[in-house]
């Protein structure tokens, strides 16, 4: 068995990432319309023949996008097979296959049939229908992309360091008689669940909910094991500021840890050559005590998400309250989101240690000297949210600051443009009523007398209005 370094992505993946992340819901809904509006041109317009070459290149530069977004998602897809028989990918691939049609050999006689016409009122149906999908579906709710789709399995024995990578069947075999081991099980599938179940003797239901990544944090006791579901906090490099979780199930037991994610074994690798850094209990049962080291890392990366939402808060206290614009406001709120959902996170996180360290729950193999140790994790994590809490408060006063600042400038100007309308109402009347010819009428006032009158009129009414102080 070969160590295990720590995850990195590599080039390609993070190219991927970036394509995918560009290629999104909003950006393919708004191609699909563009390309429903070209179909539907072929249709309902005799175009002039430049006017068609144009529309061609339009159109396969159209599929050629469609076909770049599913590549790059096929290669990010965590199952594969799923993705393929998703029934909106499979639309995806119609959408990129019937255009090719066209150029087959033995179709090309049939390029100015009937058959043409209705390839093209195919497509109208095919981008329509993708374009209400695009539109229906939440940004989210798509595949789930993950760095690789094969289960992994990584092992660290007591007084390791490193976690070594083992084969399915091994784990299988070793974890029933498995001392003082930690098994990490990335990417489990849905089909292995019941194999794990039963060589572990844990209730499916645990399992089914680490691999769908739907339990809050909380801590489960069944005979003869704790289950903690925990979320991992991963700050994205991209602006706004956002923050990506990952379920976590640790199962402890008295002579084993069993740990599965999404993600590789980097948390492992990472305490297995830092546990004498982490402080942790040393008579304490190995399972327990990685137990404990997974808990102090996780605050250690709730620390790094603390520090990075203070340095974004701290830029946007920067920005002056009457250039902020729409693009602050649209930062400022999903820093809030974001801000308001790991304040939840470390709500359930904090309730979950403090029922450790007042022995309300008990892990597996937890001693009566590690309630100090518990204790001050929760204290920990307790301050974390009540950093998270300021923060946010210190953010919704900001927003109000710069709402109110553009509110006033919005009134100054809404207040100068009804002092112009003030004042260019008295030349408006007196120009209404007289015209421009006064000759002939039955006073005897001229042209130089009336405009004297109006701007006379003018100045007293700014006047007024600057006694007042509303043109101050």
């Amino acid at each position: 068995m070969e160590a295990l370094t720590p995850p990195r992505p590599s080039r390609r993946e993070r190219v991927l990432r970036a394509l995918a992340r560009r290629l999104g819901e909003g950006t393919m809904g708004f191609v699909a319309l563009f390309a429903l509006g070209i179909a539907l041109a072929w249709i309902l317009f005799e175009l002039p023949p430049a006017a068609a070459r144009v529309l061609a290149v339009l159109e396969w530069a159209v599929v050629g996008v469609f076909a770049l977004e599913y590549a790059v998602h096929f290669a990010l897809a965590e199952r594969k097979r799923d993705f393929v028989r998703n029934p909106w990918r499979i639309l995806d691939l119609a959408i990129i296959v019937i255009p090719f049609l066209s150029l087959l050999p033995f179709l090309r006689p049939l390029r100015s049939s009937p058959v043409l016409r209705l390839l093209r009122l195919s497509r109208v149906f095919l981008f329509g229908a993708r374009f209400g999908g695009r539109a229906a579906q939440r940004p989210e709710s798509r595949e789930r992309i993950a760095g690789g789709g094969a289960t992994q399995v990584s092992v660290l024995r007591e007084g390791e360091s490193r976690p070594r990578t083992t084969t399915w069947e091994q784990f299988l075999e070793g974890v029933p008689g498995s001392e003082n081991e930690w098994y990490h099980v990335a990417h489990l599938s849905k089909e292995q669940i019941r194999e794990v179940a039963r060589v572990a003797r844990l209730p499916e239901r645990f399992l089914e909910m680490s691999v769908e990544g739907t339990a809050r944090p909380r801590v489960e006791v069944g005979d003869g094991f704790t289950a903690l579901f925990l979320w991992l906090p991963e700050v994205a490099r991209e602006k706004p500021l956002q923050l990506e979780r990952s379920s976590v199930m640790l199962v402890t037991t008295p002579s084993f840890l069993l740990t599965f994610s999404q993600q590789r074994a980097g948390q492992q690798f990472h305490i297995g050559a830092s546990q004498e850094r982490l402080n942790l209990p040393a008579e304490a049962p190995f399972p327990t005590r990685m137990t404990y080291a997974f808990i102090r890392v996780l605050l250690e990366r709730y620390h790094d998400v603390q520090q990075r939402f203070e340095d974004e808060l701290r830029r946007l206290e920067d920005v002056p309250a009457k250039v902020g614009g729409s693009g602050f406001f649209e930062d400022c709120f999903s820093l809030e989101r974001e801000l308001t959902s790991t304040r939840g996170d470390l709500w359930r996180l904090k309730g979950v240690l403090a029922s450790l360290s007042e022995g309300k729950v008990r892990i597996q193999g937890q001693r009566d000297e590690d309630r100090e140790f518990l204790r001050g994790i929760s204290e920990e994590a307790e301050s974390l949210h009540e950093s998270i809490s300021t923060f946010r408060e210190s953010l919704v006063s900001l927003m109000d600051l710069h709402m109110n600042v553009a509110s006033f400038e919005m009134n100054k100007g809404m207040r100068l443009l009804a002092i112009l309308s003030a004042v260019g109402l008295l030349p408006a009347v007196v120009g209404g009523l007289l015209g421009m010819n006064l000759v002939g009428n039955p006073w005897p006032a001229t042209l130089p007398q009336v405009a004297f009158g109006v701007f006379w009129g003018m100045a007293l009414a700014v006047y007024i209005f600057f006694v007042k102080g509303w043109i101050r």
